[in-house]
């Protein structure tokens, strides 16, 4: 998503969307370049854009509670989660569609938050 679409999100106020960020800082799969995205306040930009709570995690308890709060939170909702930059040398680029991609994230968080 870019910024044009935070502000659609924020005005349309959509109850059920709730947003994940996983923010590692870097565009990753192009050479790690820096983004610019941990020198920014994404929870400030979020609200300022009419989304109704913002949650922020960066180790695997925090993603744990704060997905379960954002699953009981009113959209529209983002959870920003920061990792560090890096990826396995034989991870390859996505072959599955981006609808079963989705659903493959919903069905694991489902299972395992």
């Amino acid at each position: 998503m870019h910024m044009g679409t935070t502000v659609t999100v924020g005005t349309k106020q959509l109850k059920n969307f709730k947003q994940i960020i996983i923010n590692n800082g870097v565009h990753d799969s192009v050479g790690a370049q820096p983004s610019g995205a941990f020198r920014i306040d994404v929870k400030a930009i979020a609200l300022g854009c009419g989304y109704k709570s913002v949650f922020y995690a960066d180790n695997a308890q925090q993603i744990s509670e704060n997905v379960q709060k954002l699953r009981k939170s009113e959209g529209p909702s983002l959870l920003e989660i920061r990792v560090h930059p890096g990826a396995r040398s034989d991870l390859g680029r996505p072959t599955a569609s981006t609808q079963s991609a989705k659903t493959e994230f919903m069905s694991f968080i489902n299972k395992n938050l």
